[in-house]
């Protein structure tokens, strides 16, 4: 279930990364860190921001952006730029590319069997909430 997480969290996971997140990814956090999507024919869990404001909160943001991210890191095929926001439990996952710092407000899928990266939204906001 997901609830709100507070803009310093978010600024927190930023620094963590070295990106800058959307505008329209950051204000959805806000109200709702976590939940799911619905993209590219499949349901993707959203990684919650990390936030350790009291115990509930630490336990259920445990799979943060951060900690997946950097797990995805040692994964073949992984592009060093991908910051891992969501995953659809095939080991596929929804990313942005940090290459571009923020300009790029694009979503997109990464396939765990081609290592390949396709784009499957203009926008964090173009995707419907599950």
């Amino acid at each position: 279930m997901p609830w709100p997480v507070s803009e310093g969290y978010i600024e927190d996971c930023e620094r963590a990364l070295g990106f800058k997140f959307p505008q329209s990814y950051r204000a959805e956090m806000m109200n709702q860190n976590g939940g799911a999507v619905l993209c590219d024919n499949d349901t993707w869990n959203l990684h919650p921001i990390w936030d350790k404001s009291d115990r509930k909160r630490l336990k259920r943001t445990s799979n943060d952006v951060t900690r997946e991210t950097n797990a995805m890191a040692n994964w073949t095929g992984w592009p060093s730029n991908g910051v891992c926001i969501a995953a659809n439990g095939t080991g596929d996952a929804l990313i942005f590319s940090a290459s571009s710092s923020s300009r790029d407000k694009a979503v997109y899928r990464w396939s765990h069997e081609t290592g390949q990266t396709k784009k499957v939204a203009n926008d964090f906001s173009d995707l419907q909430r599950a």
